[in-house]
Formats: structure tokens, sequence, C-alpha cells
């Protein structure tokens, strides 16, 4: 069976910049929390091959981008810039800004 493209983005993650910043991805969910506290029930998401085309990533696919879609039906897309065992760092789309994220100590 392949491995999914979401499974190095799996756990819990810090803000490097703001270390009251975090997700939680899950599968194929994800969650915001700041100071330990979630902001907002898990939302889907999808991986995707770039955020400009949006197309669905197959699993055998290393994950690019992924796109989360909220209550509101508003979708936001994030490129991975880099994934290791213990740093991420997304480029959310239309804002240009990196988030730098590590594993918990």
């Amino acid at each position: 069976m392949a491995r999914s493209p979401v499974a190095p983005l799996q756990g819990d993650w810090v803000g490097v910049d703001d270390p009251k910043a975090g997700l939680v991805i899950t599968n194929t969910e994800l969650g915001h929390r700041y100071e330990g506290v979630d902001d907002r029930s898990m939302i889907p998401l999808m991986p995707v091959t770039d955020c400009k085309s949006q197309s669905f990533a197959p699993d055998t696919t290393p994950i690019a981008a992924f796109i989360t879609s909220g209550g509101d039906g508003e979708r936001q897309c994030y490129t991975v810039l880099s994934v290791s065992e213990d740093v991420l760092e997304l480029s959310v789309a239309g804002r240009g800004n990196t988030l730098r994220y590590r594993r918990p100590s």
C-alpha cells in the first residue's frame, strides 16, 4: 500500500516565530491551536499538486501543497516549502508569508 502524501505532516506542530501558535494534523484534518487551546474544530485537508491549479494529488505523489476548507466554505491553500521529522515550513497562498513549525519538545 502506498504511503499517504499527508503522512509526513501528521501530528502536533508548534510555531517557531510564535510558540503560542500551533497546528495538529490528523489523517486528513487540520486544527489550529493558540496557547494550547483549539481555535476551531478540525477542518478537512486535501493534498493538491500546487496552489495555482489545486488539482487533487494522488496518494503516490509527495505532498507539495494542501487545501483546507472551513465551515464557512472558504478555502485556503498552503504550499509545503519543507517538511522533515522535526520541521515544517508552509507558505500561505495569496499572502506570501512563511509559517514555520517544529515538533513540540
